[in-house]
């Protein structure tokens, strides 16, 4: 899987000569030195390779087609191995194979495997993405004993290696589903050939691509997020005007046998080879074109996000059983027919998070209780019970400008965010652990987590002189809650922003200094429990963490009413700009073998 994605990226870029765009941002750079750490420098070449990361994101549509190729293929072998399952029996009975004088048949797939009447993969009752059952029994006649036996066929993994399931018994008859429930007596009969009725119009899949999508849809929100959210527009552009031929460009760059195909073979074709070209293009190397330094931090940088998507989606794609590898194909034609479409559906799919400047405030406490479940908390299987007490930050989402004049836009203005400290009731991740943060601010920040302190809570506000909102309303859809952690780094240069928020409307946007990290925020699952029912509030956006600088920044005092899940009319005070919250993503380093 992971040649399969170097593959894409590799050919995407040899077809389009990556062209920076021209408001490329510099990121972190500092309106009073004028440039960037090298680091930075490094990181914010990643972010303005656009044309090859559309590039890429179209190749990866072609993963569902591949899929639903490759359950067409493992649902033909099935049915075929049940075929070879119903002769194996057949000749297992009338050849009395186990020799005890009674024309039975076989009750386990080794028997019918030490005889020679199937292969050594079937014989272990699992092959080319199903598991294949046996079962035996009896029935008494007029003068006699009847032996039954019957064999079904089960999808290994239902939606990725197969949708149908299948059914014989000595009768020799094949039976199937249209859907997942286990074929049995009661199934329809297959017709015809086994691969002619595959595919055919009745069929319904048992599981769509929700995971892979999500997958893509999360590589593509953590690619926007590094590129201070001008990835996804880029790609819309650029898709919507040259799709057809990008697409075309790529396929024909990844058919290495020139069948007008798309194989296992064509994707994993020496991927010792693909893996140097791909380090050449994203080190330099010939092309010219590519901005910024080429060192190999600029590519581990790459590697560190898109390596972990390989192995999600290695495991996603991992249909065969036994490390069976079987070759496939997905003609050039059903790719044509629909994927710059589907990219474009992808890509309005991908969701988006602001930068917000944080406040210090005072408030009423809520002391309410309510069970939360993050990143952290799943690896550990675990979830927190937390107290929410007072209100410590609110956050406008805030438009933030660099020295060259670059700036990330305010993408939801009515999504704020209210800080409340927790205190861990019981339950949730144990003890410290070291992440690795990338933003605008850098790459591979190592971020040394702590304790859980701030709950994030999406909050609906209004000037107590300005109105107060209506009740019950406008609480933000888009945004997460956010479970925030005290951090603490080294290493990070304070640099200087401009913020504008809601607060500076009317004025000049506000000069802050960024001092150090001292947040790390997950998305985080809220299950609210009152006296009437529970609400429980899903993570949104998966890859969309906020890394919180402390900023030394002018003070705005405002006084607020807010709405948010905690109730309507909370009254908060502002007072000192305390946090830069940066979209960020996060990655915890895998364990060394």
């Amino acid at each position: 899987m992971f040649q399969f994605l170097t593959a894409i990226v590799m050919v995407s870029s040899a077809l389009l000569p990556g062209v920076a765009p021209a408001n490329a941002v510099v990121a972190g750079e500092d309106p009073a030195e004028g440039e960037p750490p090298m680091a930075e420098a490094q990181f914010s070449w990643l972010a303005v390779t656009l044309e090859e990361a559309a590039a890429a994101m179209l190749a990866a549509v072609a993963i569902p087609h591949l899929i639903e190729a490759r359950k067409g293929s493992n649902e033909a072998a099935a049915i075929g191995a049940l075929r070879t399952i119903s002769t194996a029996q057949s000749l297992y009975r009338e050849g009395d194979k186990d020799g005890n004088g009674i024309m039975d048949y076989a009750e386990e797939f080794s028997e019918l495997l030490e005889h020679g009447l199937v292969d050594d993969v079937l014989g272990t009752g699992a092959k080319q993405g199903y598991i294949f059952e046996l079962d035996t029994g009896s029935t008494a006649g007029n003068n006699s004993t009847i032996f039954l036996w019957n064999a079904t066929a089960t999808p290994a993994k239902p939606g990725r290696s197969g949708d149908r399931s299948f059914y014989v018994d000595e009768t020799g008859i094949l039976l199937g589903n249209d859907t997942c429930p286990t074929a049995g007596s009661n199934s329809t009969p297959i017709g015809g050939a086994a691969p002619q009725a595959v595919g055919d119009d009745n069929k319904q899949s048992c599981g769509a691509d929700e995971a892979v999508r999500a997958l893509i849809v999360g590589l593509l929100s953590a690619m926007d997020i590094l590129s201070d959210g001008q990835l996804v527009e880029a790609m819309k552009a650029l898709l919507t005007g040259n799709g057809d031929v990008i697409l075309d460009g790529i396929l024909i760059g990844l058919d290495t046998d020139g069948d007008e195909a798309l194989s296992f073979h064509d994707l994993l074709e020496d991927p010792a080879v693909l893996q140097a070209r791909f380090a050449n293009m994203m080190g330099g190397g010939s092309q010219a074109s590519s901005p910024g330094p080429t060192t190999p931090s600029s590519v581990d940088s790459f590697f560190d996000i898109f390596t972990d998507f390989s192995f999600a989606m290695g495991e996603e794609l991992q249909l065969g059983l036994a490390n069976e590898v079987v070759d496939f194909t997905v003609p050039f034609s059903t790719m044509r027919e629909s994927a710059v479409e589907e990219a474009l559906e992808v890509l309005d799919e991908v969701p988006t998070l602001d930068h917000f400047k944080c406040y210090a405030s005072t408030g009423e406490s809520v002391r309410d209780v309510v069970a939360l479940q993050d990143q952290f908390d799943v690896m550990e299987e675990t979830s927190m019970r937390a107290k929410v007490l007072d209100p410590e930050i609110f956050c406008n989402p805030t438009r933030k400008t660099l020295a060259d004049g670059n700036a990330t836009a305010i993408r939801n203005e009515d999504g704020h965010l209210t800080g409340y400290e927790i205190r861990p009731v019981f339950g949730g991740t144990s003890g410290a652990k070291d992440v690795v943060a990338y933003n605008q601010f850098g790459a591979r920040q190592l971020l040394k987590v702590r304790g859980a302190e701030l709950l994030l809570v999406p909050t609906q506000k209004a000037l107590v002189d300005g109105g107060t909102p209506e009740a019950g309303a406008g609480v933000p859809e888009g945004l997460d809650h956010f479970k925030c952690y005290e951090v603490t780094s080294e290493g990070f240069q304070p640099r200087s922003v401009l913020l504008e928020d809601q607060f500076d409307v009317g004025q000049s946007p506000t000069k802050a200094t960024v001092v150090k990290a001292v947040l790390l925020c997950n998305p985080t699952r809220k299950i609210h429990h009152d006296f009437e029912h529970d609400t429980s509030v899903s993570i949104q956006n998966a890859a969309g963490h906020l890394v919180c600088y402390e900023i030394r920044a002018p003070r705005h005092v405002r006084d607020l009413e807010v709405n948010n899940q905690f109730g309507d009319g909370q009254k908060i005070t502002t007072g000192e700009a305390a946090l830069l919250c940066v979209p960020s993503v996060k990655r915890v380093p895998r364990p060394k073998a």
